[in-house]
């Protein structure tokens, strides 16, 4: 697997926090900051299979969704946008796994955080 690197010069929305945003050829993380500290990260998965994405912040915990990525709509002409939509099943094992081998070249804040935070993550 390919080590996360960051985009530089990544889009920021006026209204929203800051964020930095790292990719692989099968994770994007993208890190919310308030302020200097992290607030937040979306952790998206498997995107070659079917993907997933993890989230967490400090203000509402944890969601895990899958992404529809507009594509599998047969009677449609065209593709459709990617949402995100809810998905019950969710392996945090695999996430931890996927996120430790590529994260050697992130600050180590960002993996401090990200690798705590998922191995808090419990399914219930």
């Amino acid at each position: 697997m390919n080590a996360l690197i960051e985009l530089k010069n990544a889009r920021q929305l006026g209204d929203e926090r800051r964020r930095r945003w790292f990719i692989s050829s099968d994770l994007d993380l993208i890190v919310w900051y308030n302020d200097k500290s992290i607030s937040g990260f979306e952790l998206y998965y498997d995107k070659s299979i079917h993907e997933h994405v993890l989230i967490w912040s400090e203000d509402s915990g944890y969601i895990h969704l899958a992404v529809d990525d507009g594509e599998q709509k047969p009677v449609l002409e065209y593709k459709e946008a990617p949402i995100l939509i809810p998905d019950g099943y969710v392996d945090p094992a695999h996430i931890s796994r996927l996120f430790e081998e590529s994260c050697g070249d992130l600050p180590p804040e960002i993996v401090i955080l990200v690798s705590t935070k998922l191995g808090q993550f419990s399914v219930t």
